[in-house]
This record gives structure tokens, sequence and C-alpha cells, in this order.
């Protein structure tokens, strides 16, 4: 039999054509393994292909990075953030630091001072242990702040004396001995110093990457972190949660008339306001443009009614004075039952608010989710909005 008849028969065989012969249909069916495991991500793909419910993969709303996934659903790529295993051990660490008192922190520190030097005792002057007494003065310097890096400091260099006079080192000038404690304290203190103002700068950076530089709100970033606790809370204790979406009506009229000045003092002033009107709990922030999200936790309907409708007089009376030809329109979604995740939440405030402002504009709408099922079946139905979800001037 030729090589050409052979290659062509597991076709055959695969067709069910019956001139085929069976060992070749044998043949031609353990060449399938062979190659999906030569090829697993083709295995894969083939697997993922053949489900029938082939669907979006789920997104994580409560992570800042899924921020982009909330039109569509699919997550956007992000890079592979997996790295050795020392970064991620000391990742943890941190986060177990961090929740830790300050008083615990210090004990911490304190036990490693003594522990550093009952080992330096015992070494002796021949081995030399300094590096060590870094590890006290790096906890308090990166998280009790430059007073308990100073203080830190200042003990490691006593320490290290103590155990230099303990362990019988001897120096041809007596001199020498303050020397080496006051460099090695000039050291602690630089240390301390650079880690404490990185820990500061840090922050700043931080806290600036979750600010709206314009009204000093949390950004939408900031805001699906806060959210996402929130609803965490909600589902752990049985307690309604609310969203309302605010749209400013015509923002545009005031940039093009009164210039982007006066523009930025009405967003300013939303701010200012939905401040004052909101409790301590609640969560206000700015999610771009002129549009602003407001999260109330454990508010029913009758609190979230309390709340908003306060809001929205405020800024009316604040329009008013100024002078500003603008109105509110608002969206407010009660969840008696805690909701899937936030970007399902966003999605019906954000439906609500575009339902107002199809109606006439200038006011609140209000609807009360308490069964999950509905709730798809709502956000199942088709809208006007446009391909990028732009709502009418």
């Amino acid at each position: 039999m030729s090589a050409p008849d052979d290659a062509a028969r597991p076709d055959d065989a695969a067709r069910g054509d019956p001139a085929a012969a069976p060992d070749d249909a044998a043949r031609a069916e353990d060449a399938v393994p062979r190659e999906e495991a030569a090829r697993p991500e083709d295995a894969a793909r083939r697997e993922d292909a053949a489900r029938p419910d082939h669907a979006a993969p789920p997104v994580d709303a409560t992570s800042p990075d899924d921020a982009d996934a909330l039109d569509d659903g699919w997550p956007r790529p992000r890079p592979d953030r997996r790295g050795p295993p020392v970064p991620d051990l000391l990742r943890r660490l941190d986060v177990r630091l961090r929740r830790l008192y300050r008083s615990a922190v210090a004990l911490l520190a304190a036990g490693l001072v003594v522990a550093v030097t009952a080992v330096d005792v015992v070494t002796g002057p021949e081995l030399s242990i300094s590096i060590f007494y870094l590890a006290p003065v790096v906890l308090a310097s990166w998280y009790l702040g430059w007073r308990a890096a100073l203080l830190t400091s200042a003990t490691c260099m006593a320490a290290w004396f103590v155990a230099d006079l303990l362990s019988g080192a001897i120096y041809a000038l007596p001199a020498t001995r303050y020397w080496n404690a006051m460099v090695r304290g000039g050291f602690f203190l630089l240390v301390g110093y650079i880690l404490s103002a990185l820990k500061t700068a840090l922050e700043k950076e931080r806290a600036l990457a979750r600010t709206d530089g314009l009204t000093g709100l949390p950004n939408a970033r900031s805001f699906l972190e806060l959210a996402a606790r929130e609803v965490v809370h909600a589902g752990r204790y049985g307690h309604p949660i609310t969203l309302a979406y605010l749209d400013v009506d015509d923002f545009k009229r005031v940039n093009d008339r009164q210039g982007h000045a006066a523009g930025d003092a009405l967003l300013q002033q939303v701010a200012l306001s939905a401040r004052g009107a909101l409790r301590a709990v609640d969560v206000v922030a700015r999610l771009g443009g002129d549009e602003f999200a407001i999260l109330l936790p454990e508010a029913g309907v009758e609190g979230a009614h309390a709340v908003v409708s306060r809001l929205a007089r405020d800024l009316r009376r604040e329009v008013r004075r100024v002078g500003w030809p603008v109105s509110f329109s608002v969206g407010v979604a009660v969840f008696e039952f805690p909701p899937r995740d936030v970007a399902e939440m966003v999605r019906v405030a954000d439906r609500l608010m575009y339902q107002v402002k199809e109606a006439g504009k200038g006011a609140e709408h209000y609807e009360v989710y308490a069964d999950p099922e509905d709730l798809r079946m709502r956000l199942a139905e088709p809208t006007d909005r446009g391909p990028r979800g732009e709502h009418p001037a």
C-alpha cells in the first residue's frame, strides 16, 4: 500500500467511508489525542467552543482594573501580574502588618531589637550582624512614621553599643567603639528617613490617583473599590443598599455661554452640596464629566428618598441663586437584596437616570429591586442608548 493512500484513509474513516480500513480508522482516532497533547492551547480552545453556554467570562467589578468592562462585560487585556514568590510573600506580610494596631507594630519592632541584640552578644565580635538591626528600623519607618523611625534608630544604635561591650570586643583606641556606634546610628537614621519619606510620597500619589482633581471627590476607580466593600457588607448582613446616578442637564450650555470656569464652579458646587446633604457613611464620587454616583449603604427606599430629595433641593436652590441654566436628572436604584457586583448596580442606576432625561429631565426616578430575576429581566430590555452610552444633552 502506498504512503499517499495511507495518508488519505484517516480522512475517509473520519467521514464514515465504508472503504476505509478499520485499522486506519483506529490510527486516525489515535492521532487526535496526540495532536491535542502537542498543542494544549488548541484543545482548550476547542473545549471552550464546545460549551453550550459559551458566554463572556465573568467580570470582577470589585476590581478597579475591570472598570473598562462595564459596557460589554468583557474585561480588557491586562498584563500578567504574577511574579516571583518572594515579592508575593512580602505583599502578604504587608497586608497582615497593616491590619495590626500601631501599638502592636511598636511592640514587634521592640521585640526585634531585643532579639537581634541577644544574637549579637552570643555570636561575639567576630561575626557581624549589624545589618539585622535594620529590620526594626524598616518596620517602624514604614508603618509608624518618621518619629518612630528616629526613636528606633537611636535604640538600635544604643543596643549595638551595649552588645559590642558585652561581647568583649577590644579596640586599639577607646574612641573607636563610640565612632562605630555613631556611624551605625547615622546609617539607621538615613534608612529610616528615606523609607518614611518614600511611604509619605507613595500615600500622596495613591490618594491623587483615586481623587478627582477638580471636585476633590473620589474618582471612578476609587468609587468601584469603596462600593465593592459596601456590596460585600450588604451581602454578608442582608442590608439594603442604594445607588443614585446624577447627571447635570444642559451642562454644555454653561460652558458655552459662561465659560469653562463657570462649568468648573458648577461641578464643585455639586460636590459641596453632596457632601453637605449626605450622611457620614454615604459615598459620593465623580465618575467623569458631569456625572456623579452616590452610594447609600443600608438605605431602603424611604431613607434613599430623604437623602436624594434633600440633595436635589439644595442643588436647585444653588442653581437659582447663581443663575446656572441647568437641572439635575437622578436615577435611584434601591436594592433590597445584595446585587451581584458594582457593575450591575451602575448599569441599573444609569438606565434609570437615562429614563428621566428621556421623560423631560430635572427629576428623580426611584425603583426598588427585591427580586434578582426581575433585575436580570429589566437589564435585558433594549434601550436607545448610543454605542458609547451617551446621554442626550
